[in-house]
């Protein structure tokens, strides 16, 4: 008698103790899934600040470089006047943004650094195809950033004609740039601009049909000026093509960052599905 007494003393000490553990380990699960939220986030929500400030400064110095058109509109001429920022200010920001991009990058690759190596083994240990993906992600994130703050710098030598301002060699990509096949989702509206530029040089007129005060359609003709190809030719200047290489890193950039939420939200799934799990054992184990 005395033996199953103490039996069940020593059964319902186990119990006991194995349910406080689980719950411990739950309240535990439960306080890392709100921390990682939280965490995330913040980091969300920072980027996404930062990305636009750099597209609201990459769109200034923009209008600084880009060439005056001669027959602009007054409210056209004020609308760009109140749009110009100052040299000075754009020199400050674009420090300020680089310290930022710099700052944000080194802390998501050290989050990231091991959960990317430790996906990469589990790919390798099932011998998938793809087991390296995670790694060169990241590592072309780095190169991105890289880049854009090198391109600024470029973009404020080009407006203010002063060297000193690029500081740094052009950064050396440790991942190579996306093949021809990632890159054809991109526009080329270029081959369709050169079409239409053939087409208007090889006559001497362009026809079109306007509305006329009387509400009806008449056919006009727009004769061709000569000082097109000069116009044209300033416009696809260099500056202005390092600009829209900026804009299309951007584009990158916000792509994997978006990857990267995917992923964050794929574990925290997992984070619920183990909770769901642990619940269900506590359960069992009160019974």
């Amino acid at each position: 008698m005395f033996e199953n007494q103490l039996e069940d003393q020593i059964f319902h000490f186990e119990s006991v103790e194995a349910t406080a553990v689980l719950q411990q380990a739950n309240k535990g699960l439960v306080s890392l899934r709100h921390y990682v939220e939280s965490h995330n986030g913040r980091i969300s929500d920072e980027t996404l600040q930062l990305d636009s400030n750099m597209v609201h400064w990459l769109i200034q110095i923009l209008i600084d470089l880009a060439p005056n058109q001669p027959k602009l509109s007054r409210e056209g001429l004020d609308h760009l006047e109140a749009s110009r920022a100052s040299t000075e200010s754009l020199i400050k920001t674009q420090k300020k943004l680089c310290e930022q991009i710099n700052s944000i990058t080194k802390h998501i690759v050290k989050c990231c650094a091991a959960l990317t190596a430790e996906e990469m083994f589990t790919k390798q240990l099932h011998k998938e195809s793809d087991a390296e993906k995670e790694v060169l992600d990241l590592k072309r994130m780095q190169d991105e950033c890289y880049d854009w703050i090198y391109t600024s710098k470029v973009l404020l030598a080009e407006l203010t004609s002063d060297e000193s301002l690029v500081d740094t060699n052009p950064p050396k990509r440790e991942v190579e740039r996306p093949s021809a096949k990632d890159q054809s989702d991109w526009p080329d509206i270029s081959s369709e601009r050169r079409k239409d530029d053939d087409d208007t040089i090889g006559a001497e007129h362009v026809s079109f049909e306007a509305i006329s005060r009387g509400g009806l359609t008449e056919r006009r003709r727009l004769g061709r000026s000569g000082g097109d190809d000069d116009g044209a030719s300033s416009i696809a200047s260099k500056s202005a093509k390092l600009g829209f290489d900026a804009l299309r890193t951007i584009a990158q950039l916000q792509q994997q960052l978006a990857e990267a939420e995917a992923r964050a939200a794929g574990l925290q799934e997992k984070s619920m599905s183990l909770d769901v799990a642990l619940r269900d054992a506590n359960q069992r184990i009160q019974q």
